[in-house]
């Protein structure tokens, strides 16, 4: 419980700091499952749950199939969600309205929020909760997705 009323408060905080800056996205390209899961049924890619490129000032992120545009975070939006993990700590996010997905430097502690993340990869789904990802290679499936 204490999670999704902590996963809903960073949603609506992320709405309500407005459209992210013109930063540099980077980093977040990749194909993710969570952290222990051997591979995700359903997803259309080949076992992997979250496939994410880079478009524009951006990323197209596609789970479960469905495309969703994710905005670069600015630092201020970051420092506002997870004070005392910023920049130096490597801290880079994506959000859309659905969930938000972030890289940190492996090992990284949130203290408000009291988790480690060590793969260097989570993401905070509005409703659902906190998830610790990894990054995997992608088996291109047949229609060369």
């Amino acid at each position: 419980m204490r999670h999704a009323v902590a996963v809903a408060c960073l949603v609506a905080a992320l709405l309500r700091l407005g459209a992210a800056t013109a930063q540099e996205p980077d980093g977040l390209s990749g194909n993710y499952r969570p952290v222990g899961e051997e591979a995700v049924s359903g997803d259309g890619a080949g076992g992997v749950g979250l496939r994410v490129v880079r478009e524009g000032n951006g990323w197209r992120a596609w789970f479960a199939g469905q495309p969703k545009r994710l905005e670069v975070a600015s630092p201020d939006q970051m420092a506002g969600l997870f004070p005392g993990v910023g920049e130096s700590r490597g801290l880079r996010c994506g959000w859309s309205e659905e969930f938000v997905l972030c890289r940190v430097t492996p090992g990284t502690f949130f203290p408000r929020q009291g988790f480690r993340i060590d793969s260097g990869y989570f993401s905070v789904i509005a409703g659902a909760g906190l998830y610790e990802l990894e990054r995997v290679e992608a088996t291109p499936d047949v229609r060369g997705r």
